[in-house]
């Protein structure tokens, strides 16, 4: 579970340990917790400190489920993945993604395409 009380974007960049074109990302929260995140967008690149313009925005499928809801990217290839925050339902951008009701488990996933 990712929780944290603060009026702020929330954010994490995953390395994924080499340069990989991203294709889709996939998201799940508790499903009752009441500051999920109700608006995320997604980066891709091989600079962390420059990611340029979002591969997704506007994400609006993860709260309120545990069930995967897949969402769509621009095809960018780089090693590192941004996951931004900009709301929560919480008013105030306090954030409880995922949850221990029924246990912790993974809320975001990132699919490559291996293929290149």
């Amino acid at each position: 579970m990712w929780k944290h009380t603060s009026n702020e974007t929330h954010w994490l960049i995953m390395d994924l340990g080499s340069s990989r074109k991203v294709t889709q990302v996939r998201g799940r929260s508790g499903g009752d917790a009441s500051w999920d995140p109700t608006n995320v967008n997604i980066y891709v690149s091989d600079d962390p400190g420059n990611f340029g313009a979002a591969v997704g925005s506007n994400i609006t499928t993860w709260q309120d489920t545990t069930v995967w809801q897949e969402a769509d990217t621009t095809d960018k290839t780089g090693r590192y993945v941004k996951l931004e925050i900009t709301s929560t339902e919480s008013g105030v951008n306090s954030l409880e993604f995922g949850g221990p009701s029924g246990g912790y488990f993974p809320i975001f996933d990132v699919y490559v395409d291996d293929t290149a």
